[in-house]
């Protein structure tokens, strides 16, 4: 009887500390709009700015008249998606999104090249 409220008080104590520390993130990391307007505003910018300099880049082939150029550009960064960074998105936003690139897989020769190459 001893020895098993002793296993289950360290259960709890082990479960909670777990929990605190391991689960949830300290309060200099859980910022939100009411909290810090401008950190939320600075990381959405810096979305944007990479989405930015993308669709720069890609206009100023197009203008080009560099179809075949812009269109490895983008189907590289989808590849990159594909392969690296979709497995930092939560699976609800990012399934159909990879369903989506797989199925333009089959119409874009281009896509299809990217996404067989292994990430660099």
């Amino acid at each position: 009887m001893k020895t098993s409220l002793i296993a289950i008080l360290a259960f709890g104590i082990g479960l909670g500390t777990g929990w605190r520390f391991g689960y949830t993130p300290p309060k200099e990391q859980r910022i939100t709009a009411r909290e810090d307007p401008n950190a939320v505003l600075e990381s959405r910018g810096m979305q944007q700015l990479a989405v930015a300099v993308m669709s720069l880049e890609t206009l100023n082939e197009l203008e080009r008249g560099n179809t075949d150029h812009a269109k490895a550009f983008l189907a590289r960064i989808v590849a990159d998606y594909y392969h690296i960074f979709h497995k930092f998105v939560p699976p609800s936003a990012d399934d159909t999104f990879l369903s989506r690139i797989e199925s333009s897989s089959n119409t874009s020769s281009v896509l299809k090249h990217a996404l067989a190459k292994k990430p660099e």
